[in-house]
């Protein structure tokens, strides 16, 4: 199967905030990685030198409403206590809308 041309849609690429620092969020697995490097490069990450970028496929759901996120993954986040969207990992599965390509820049050592 060859990869597919990055979907613009209008939400996606997202900018999503992670424990590891900043990542863009595209909606679908099995994308053009040529893409993604264009796409987060000039669009949405930046590029920097002495960085590279790991591309991952996951799979997640948004809620876009909650306000202690901790009870869904036992630590929440900075936004604990009030009202706001998360996304949270989930288990694989064959629903699309669930399907996501990760991209984050990580320093190279």
């Amino acid at each position: 199967m060859s990869p597919q041309r990055v979907q613009r849609n209008p939400k996606y690429p997202a900018l999503m905030w992670t424990d590891d620092g900043e990542a863009a969020l595209f909606q679908g697995h099995n994308l053009d990685p040529e893409e993604i490097e264009r796409v987060c490069s000039v669009e949405i990450l930046g590029d920097y030198p002495g960085h590279e970028l790991h591309v991952t496929e996951e799979y997640f759901t948004y809620v876009p409403r909650i306000k202690n996120c901790s009870t869904w993954d036992g630590w929440g986040c900075d936004q604990e206590g009030e009202w706001h969207g998360h996304w949270f990992g989930i288990k694989p599965t064959d629903d699309p809308k669930n399907q996501f390509t990760q991209a984050l820049r990580v320093r190279v050592r």
